[in-house]
């Protein structure tokens, strides 16, 4: 599960009392049709923005991860270090506790045939993890206790960590929660990072609360089914997709797979962004071109926003500048990128937030979505910025809808007002 901040890496809570323990807005139920047998459901109504369950980490993956370690093994091998450490007992117990309640329980919950590809595939792992434990531990820990560690790991961690309630709430495809980033709290004289799950829509009381475990959540099925049954063992019902999927373009994933990576390691090289730029128009060509499903045409979208936002702030001087002077390989001659092409960037921006915002959102987001609120905040930018430095190029671009200063005006106005209206349900 994809999100937020790392923090201490023996960052432990030292009160066992309440781990599931819900505030009254909630109750866990048993669900057979789940893997982990169980789910939150809401028990009054929930009105969208409204923070629903608030939880801190007991455990949080450690910082000094070898090269080719991932967050899982991190974690089982800090669990070995803290039961072979000379912790006192009430820590032992809620250590102990706390990873009882975690799915799998025991390696009886999965069916033979997952169990049969888990050892195979954690084979080596196991034994590492064996092979490193303190002496103490391994008097009563043994393969099949590893590795189903492991397994709950990788079922139930998120990237700030290991959360009790909060794994206990299941997938959704259409998720009416979302699990924002950690921010870093003083707790106990550590720094911990409190999680909050916020409802993204109104919520009736009798309804599961769901997230999505998927980042980017905007995948084809096929995409969406192999990643949740290589990491949680469990198949999607394809109804909700019956309507706005298509089957699976591997072609344009893999290459939007390529550029997400790409644009996490962008920096402050203009020439490497606007490049980046260039590649994540294409794309977005090609999928606009394609027969592919809504959810890869999102992600491109989003994509090329988010891009557009990066190359343009850092394009744009706090004195106004809008001239970019990139730096292209070791060519010593300068490359001025100039006024016309940031303009056209912005534009480019302008064009993907209103595809997003009034076309492809409202397929499979509530209306009270927090990302709807920053696609329209980005909209009502971008034409903000257009107005002041070109509105010519503004209205030659959206004749119809911008095409001149009182339409433009009352477009970001109208675009502004709904994105404060949504930011003002998570305040």
């Amino acid at each position: 599960m994809m999100e937020g901040n790392r923090t201490s890496p023996t960052a432990m809570s030292t009160k066992p009392s309440s781990l599931l323990s819900f505030p009254s807005s909630l109750v866990l139920k048993q669900m057979k049709e789940c893997g982990g047998g169980r789910g939150v459901f809401a028990t009054e109504f929930i009105r969208a923005g409204s923070v629903i369950l608030t939880e801190t980490p007991f455990l949080t993956v450690p910082t000094d991860r070898a090269p080719h370690e991932t967050s899982h093994a991190a974690l089982v091998r800090l669990v070995l270090q803290l039961q072979g450490e000379d912790a006192g007992d009430a820590s032992r117990i809620f250590l102990n506790e706390a990873l009882r309640v975690l799915h799998p329980t025991s390696l009886s919950d999965l069916n033979v045939e997952d169990l049969e590809k888990s050892r195979f595939i954690l084979k080596a792992t196991v034994a590492a993890l064996r092979k490193g434990a303190p002496p103490q531990v391994l008097s009563f820990t043994n393969d099949d206790m590893i590795l189903r560690l492991l397994l709950a790991m990788q079922f139930n961690a998120f990237d700030s960590g290991l959360y009790c309630k909060l794994s206990m709430i299941n997938h959704g495809c259409r998720p009416n929660c979302s699990k924002f980033t950690p921010t870093l709290m003083l707790d106990s004289s550590e720094n911990l990072s409190k999680s909050e799950i916020v409802a993204c829509r109104d919520i009736h009381p009798g309804e599961e609360i769901t997230i999505s475990y998927i980042s980017p959540a905007e995948r084809s099925l096929t995409s969406r089914q192999s990643i949740l049954s290589e990491q949680h063992f469990f198949t999607l019902d394809p109804t909700f997709d019956a309507v706005i999927d298509t089957p699976k373009d591997e072609r344009l994933e893999g290459l939007l797979d390529e550029l997400d990576r790409e644009f996490h390691n962008l920096g402050t090289d203009r020439a490497a962004n606007m490049l980046h730029l260039d590649r994540a128009k294409d794309a977005l060509q090609l999928c606009l071109e394609s027969e592919t499903c809504v959810f890869i045409k999102t992600r491109a979208h989003t994509h090329l926003c988010n891009v557009c936002f990066t190359v343009t702030s850092s394009s744009t001087s706090s004195s106004g500048d809008t001239s970019v002077t990139a730096h292209p390989g070791n060519d010593s001659d300068a490359a001025v990128v100039s006024k016309e092409v940031l303009i056209g960037t912005i534009i480019t921006l302008v064009r993907s937030c209103h595809a997003l915002a009034f076309e492809l959102h409202p397929l499979f987001l509530p209306p009270e979505h927090h990302d709807v609120a920053k696609v329209l905040n980005d909209y009502a930018q971008g034409i903000a910025f257009l107005l002041s430095h070109d509105a010519k190029a503004l209205y030659a671009a959206f004749p119809h809808t911008m095409g001149r200063f009182a339409l433009a005006t009352r477009e970001e106005f109208k675009a502004k007002k709904r994105a404060a209206s949504i930011k003002a349900l998570y305040n």
